[in-house]
């Protein structure tokens, strides 16, 4: 079968609308549309001329299918909607943690004490694995909406995610048997899984908890018109300058971050969670970022 045009379904992004609707604090789910890349975007040859016709009647015509079959759900659809969910979710949950564990056997072999590393791995793909089944089990449970209160389709839900749960943790269970199966292979004897002490680092993100003064997501870098810039030193906007342009791969952290900071989580949670999302995260700079978030009173420490 060949599509009608190519696309591509990727990771959340923000520097749109719909990242502004996404944030926890407006609460409105919402998907981005994009053409991308685009040699004209934001140049000054972005103008009219430039519109493809056909390629804004597929746009417009996704979106109203988009539209059409979320206000005309019902039952039916939520119950085919939570199947294809679970499927997925399940291959995502089993395809994720396999690559995790392929990538720890090789790093393991590079490794002076490879029994230990592998353990240290295995804890965070079990982390990673328990966290996609709770953003997996959030996903079904927000098919609900489309099903109302129908007492057939919330059956169905709670077998699926009793399902999901249940697939997660034969995945943990696989994990750890073929771990011990390699270290036997190998003639090593994995350790108990043990506590790490914090770092320095650490124990001042787990002393900063975030709370957001405003609604809806907040851009700094770059944008040196916005009011909040005001408020800076002139030493404070050439600090934020400088540590926006030495950690250019961390910045797209940074709306994540926000979406976290409810005023309940520290900044070591938050950036804990950003590592799941993402596979990477930067303390150091969530630490720099929100400090200057409080200078320009977005945010306050609780």
């Amino acid at each position: 079968m060949v599509p009608l045009s190519k696309y591509a379904v990727t990771p959340f992004s923000s520097g749109s609308d719909h990242y502004v609707y996404s944030d926890p604090t407006v609460g409105v789910p919402c998907v981005g549309l994009a053409q991308w890349p685009d040699k004209f975007y934001h140049t000054s040859w972005d103008t009219l001329d430039k519109v493809d016709p056909e390629m804004l009647r597929k746009s417009a015509l996704m979106t109203a299918v988009y539209a059409y079959f979320i206000a005309n759900s019902r039952v039916r659809e939520a119950l085919w909607l939570t199947s294809e969910a679970t499927t997925r979710i399940k291959g995502s949950i089993g395809d994720t943690a396999q690559k995790l564990l392929t990538e720890a056997m090789d790093e393991a072999e590079k490794e002076e004490k490879p029994e230990r590393a592998l353990v240290d791995a295995l804890g965070k793909i079990g982390e990673k694995i328990d966290y996609d089944t709770r953003i997996g089990i959030e996903v079904i449970e927000s098919i609900q909406r489309l099903a109302r209160d129908d007492p057939s389709y919330t059956s169905y839900k709670e077998k699926k995610v009793k399902e999901l749960l249940n697939a997660s943790e034969a995945e943990k269970t696989h994990l750890r048997e073929a771990s011990e199966e390699y270290a036997k292979m190998r003639g090593l004897t994995l350790p108990k899984q043990k506590g790490k002490r914090m770092s320095k680092l650490e124990r001042e993100a787990s002393s900063l908890t975030p709370k957001r003064l405003y609604k809806g997501p907040v851009s700094v870098g770059g944008y040196t018109h916005r009011t909040w810039f005001y408020g800076l030193s002139e030493d404070d906007k050439d600090s934020l300058w400088k540590l926006s342009k030495e950690n250019k791969e961390a910045r797209g952290a940074t709306t994540l971050a926000l979406y976290w900071a409810d005023g309940e989580r520290n900044l070591l949670e938050i950036s804990r969670l950003v590592e799941l999302e993402t596979g990477d995260s930067n303390l150091s700079f969530l630490i720099g970022f929100f400090r200057f978030l409080e200078k320009m009173k977005l945010v306050q420490f609780e």
